[in-house]
């Protein structure tokens, strides 16, 4: 839980944890943090307001023990997940491997897995060239850098053709 903790002081989040609250934590095991591909989780903490936002979405406001769970949608203080409880305990695709340790401010869940948004994911794809959208954006790019070479060429053609005509 290292991970979590240190991103958690270098937002400054840690002074809202205390002071504000009870909150409950959905906190990512460092194993979970090692899962995320190098560029995205690099993307994730590029700016304290991307990282504010992913770290908010592992907490709730109030406590809210194992026992206290429902299948069903959960407010996150940004955006909303999905607790499911069959199988096993889940919150999104994350498995809550250990449950309901007391924290100063309210209580703690560890999970095996980051939990991302989806605006944060949609965020991530219009810009990452290693998917869909940012393979788009990289092709749109091209296509108007041809595109604009194009009609340059174009213009010279014409602006040729000019000149030879006006020779006549």
């Amino acid at each position: 839980l290292s991970i979590s903790l240190d991103l958690i002081y270098k937002t400054g989040l840690d002074y809202t944890l205390n002071n504000d609250g009870p909150f409950t934590i959905f906190a990512p095991t460092n194993d979970a943090f090692d899962k995320l591909d190098p560029d995205l989780l690099s993307y994730l903490t590029e700016t304290d307001q991307t990282l504010i936002e992913v770290l908010k979405y592992h907490l709730v406001d109030g406590i809210l023990l194992s026992t206290d769970l429902i299948p069903g949608p959960l407010e996150m203080l940004y955006g909303s997940a999905t607790i499911t409880l069959d199988p096993s305990p889940m919150i999104n695709n994350a498995n809550i491997v250990a449950a309901d340790f007391e924290a100063g401010n309210g209580v703690l869940h560890v999970i095996d897995e980051v939990l991302i948004s989806q605006i944060i994911i949609d965020e991530y794809t219009k810009i990452s060239p290693g998917t869909d959208g940012g393979k788009k954006a990289k092709k749109d790019a091209k296509k108007k850098k041809k595109d604009g070479k194009k009609k340059k060429d174009d213009k010279k053609k014409k602006d040729g053709k000019k000149k030879k005509d006006g020779k006549k």
